[in-house]
Parts: structure tokens; C-alpha cells; sequence
């Protein structure tokens, strides 16, 4: 069988090209005799990493935020001062994934953030989802249990202040969260 060509230009390029890599890697000698625990440990490190490719891939296809040359804020003030390619990340359920956006300011005020808003993304790093999971762990066991939980079902490590700092949160905004 021939490998297809594929175009650069073609969305969510990265995560096709991981695709094709772990369905080599399946038709590969390798995992053709390997066992079905051996199997199943690859597609859900490898399927994570693709689902990862899949989110950043999404939300890079969404821009930056610009919206024009001056924005004003819900505070009436305009804000004249662009900075671009600002990049920040988070962690997502699959792993961290970051997000490039535009900054709109303007002295002596706080700074917008168009994309944040727009994509709703969380102020303390962690996705709401990772974060909704971290709630639910830390209702049943420890914040050191958590900590461990989370990193062996996502991939994502998360230290225990930042665990407490999640659930402290949810619990101080709960109908919210």
C-alpha cells in the first residue's frame, strides 16, 4: 500500500499525521504480536497525544482574537496598544496545548483579552473540564491521591497546592463551577 500525499495546508494537519503514524505503528510487527494490555497501554498514550493535536490544531484555527485597531472595553475604555503572537497555554485532559492571542491595552488599565473570552479559557492554567475532574476525585480521596489519579488517567501532572487551589475555588463559586 502506497502512503498518501497529503497537503500542508489541510486542517488539523498534525493530528492526521499522528493518526497515520499510530495506524502504522499498529500494522507494524512491533504490536501485531504484542499483547492486548501492551496495545491498549500505546493507543491511550499515543490516543491522547492525537486528541491533544486535535484541540490545539481547533483552537489555532479560531486566530488570534484581533477584532480591529482599538477596542474598548466594558469599561468604555479604549484600549489602542496591540500585542500579537502573545502565546499562553493550559492543561487540557489530554496534555498542555497552547493558545496564541492578541492583547488589547492601553496605560494605567488592565489588559483584554479577546480570545480568552471568547474560548471562555480558564484564569488558573487548567481546563474546566480537567478541572470538573479534579473536583470529583477530591470529593472521594486525598489531594495526594488525586494528584496521583489525575496523572496516571490524563498524562498531566498537577501538584497538590494547585489541587487544593481548584477545589477551594469550586467550592467558594459552586453553583458556578
Amino acid at each position: 500500500m502506497k502512503a498518501q500525499a497529503v497537503a500542508l495546508d489541510q486542517p488539523c494537519h498534525s493530528a492526521y499525521e499522528k493518526f497515520i503514524e499510530i495506524t502504522n505503528h499498529l500494522r507494524g510487527e512491533v504490536l501485531s504480536t504484542g499483547t492486548d494490555s501492551e496495545v491498549e497501554a500505546y493507543l491511550e498514550e499515543e490516543g491522547r497525544e492525537l486528541l491533544r493535536l486535535l484541540l490545539q490544531e481547533q483552537l489555532a484555527s479560531r486566530g488570534s482574537g484581533r477584532v480591529g485597531d482599538a477596542d474598548g472595553g466594558a469599561d468604555g475604555v479604549v484600549r489602542s496598544h496591540k500585542r500579537d503572537h502573545l502565546e499562553r497555554s493550559y492543561q487540557s485532559v489530554f496534555g498542555r496545548v497552547p493558545v496564541e492571542r492578541t492583547s488589547d491595552g492601553q496605560r494605567g488599565v488592565a489588559s483584554l483579552l479577546p480570545l480568552d473570552a471568547q474560548l471562555n479559557l480558564p484564569a488558573q492554567g487548567y481546563s474546566h473540564r480537567l478541572q470538573q475532574r479534579v473536583v470529583r476525585q477530591a470529593v472521594k480521596e486525598s489531594f495526594e491521591a488525586v494528584v496521583k489519579d489525575i496523572e496516571a488517567e490524563t498524562g498531566v501532572p498537577i501538584g497538590k497546592r494547585q489541587v487544593e487551589a481548584i477545589v477551594a475555588a469550586a467550592a467558594h463559586d459552586f453553583e458556578a463551577f
